[in-house]
């Protein structure tokens, strides 16, 4: 649009134009005359300073004053109006992100200059995860998937509101476009039935180990539970030989913690083995003793968080006690894998698997079962076996059928 409006003697003001990659930009700019000239000469320079603006706009020389913003302008305005909309929780982990990974990417860049490969290098530093890189991080360990996916939903979002609020004129990049490497799948560490039954069997019989360190493992490695149910479990969900698993513990939140009411196929009962029937019989005389039983209260607390154990306090122990015990340190869920797999090379049918995880589908548990050297040695024997039998069986018959000829 060429048309030019006249504010004062002055004053203009004008709309300039251009297309970007397929995008229409519109910029309304007012500018003024060095002199003042009569009206119908005032049109005419006018007209000559809007052309000149034109061609800057056009050669990308001047834009929009909110086009210049860096994200470290305008980053704060985001999370206050996300906060508002959103949870709060999801803003301050938004504020987090884009102060510590988003920024250190585009650095001094304008909003609108920001495009398809500064998401791509996001993204890539995220996968890398340089220690160098991300200075910020406490503990060095690789991101999953689902945490990169979260990170760049992160800056998806902040690109979208920056356009909506007019920081850059179109929306520089499509989620679904960005070539992601391909992220290696953790090779879930678990232990050989020897190990297994060395870890438990020195565990029982030590006297180094406290009986609430013991009843952890024996909860994680004899009854297949997750972290957060062990920590979520209360004594009146105990039973004899049976434990109701009702609820799983979130996160710790002040003097306590979030729980949360697990789904129908993880209510439910798990029967336990002797051994823990009698670790949890005698912990809780002790506390009997002591005047500090209830029924409602926590079966497993932490030290300094006297109302409960958090669920990655109960990890770290785990992974504590079994590197003490056997030498070879796992982690909780490798646990769970052998529990699983132990029963597997029993005998054990897969459905009762299934039942004491807490699994809705049996292709999950089957991702929990490993099949072991010793099974794998026995089919091959049991194959050479058979070979053998068929042979003698096809020598027979090769005999007798001489004789009958003969």
């Amino acid at each position: 649009m060429s048309k030019i409006n006249q504010i004062n003697e002055t004053t203009f003001k004008t709309r300039l134009c251009r297309h970007t990659n397929g995008y229409k930009e519109q910029f309304v700019i007012t500018f003024e005359l060095p002199e003042v000239y009569p009206p119908e000469i005032a049109i005419c320079k006018a007209q000559e300073e809007r052309e000149k603006l034109d061609k800057l706009y056009h050669d990308n020389k001047i834009n929009p004053p909110k086009f210049s913003k860096t994200v470290e302008d305008v980053y704060i305005y985001f999370i206050e109006e996300y906060k508002i909309i959103n949870s709060p929780e999801t803003a301050d982990l938004y504020l987090g992100i884009i102060k510590k990974d988003i920024i250190p990417v585009v650095k001094k860049k304008a909003i609108s200059n920001i495009d398809q490969c500064d998401l791509e290098n996001f993204v890539n530093r995220l996968i890398k995860n340089d220690p160098a890189e991300r200075p910020h991080l406490t503990v060095q360990k690789s991101l999953s998937a689902a945490t990169i996916r979260r990170y760049e939903t992160c800056f998806c979002e902040l690109m979208h509101w920056c356009v909506k609020n007019k920081y850059a004129p179109r929306y520089p990049f499509d989620r679904k476009e960005v070539s992601k490497p391909k992220i290696e799948e953790k090779v879930v560490k678990y232990y050989s039935p020897d190990d297994y039954w060395k870890l438990f069997n020195e565990l029982l019989s030590s006297d180094l180990i406290s009986l609430q360190d013991k009843i952890l493992v024996c909860l994680d490695g004899l009854a297949g539970l997750r972290r957060g149910e062990i920590v979520a479990l209360a004594w009146e969900d105990w039973e004899g030989e049976k434990l109701m698993i009702r609820k799983a513990a979130v996160r710790p939140k002040g003097s306590g913690q979030i729980e949360k009411s697990t789904k129908t196929y993880l209510q439910r009962v798990v029967y336990i083995p002797v051994q823990l029937q009698d670790l949890l019989k005698e912990y809780r005389e002790t506390l009997v003793a002591n005047k500090d039983y209830k029924p409602s209260n926590k079966i497993l607390r932490g030290e300094r968080t006297k109302d409960y154990l958090s669920a990655d306090m109960a990890g770290k122990r785990i992974k504590k006690i079994t590197g003490l015990m056997v030498g070879d340190p796992i982690h909780t869920h490798g646990l769970r894998h052998t529990y699983a797999s132990v029963l597997n090379s029993n005998n054990v049918s897969i459905d009762t698997i299934r039942d004491n995880l807490g699994h809705k589908n049996i292709s999950t548990t089957m991702r929990y079962v490993h099949t072991y050297d010793e099974a794998k040695k026995a089919s091959s024997e049991t194959l050479s076996a058979l070979l053998n039998t068929n042979k003698d069986r096809g020598t027979n018959e090769t005999q007798n059928k001489t004789q009958d000829n003969s």
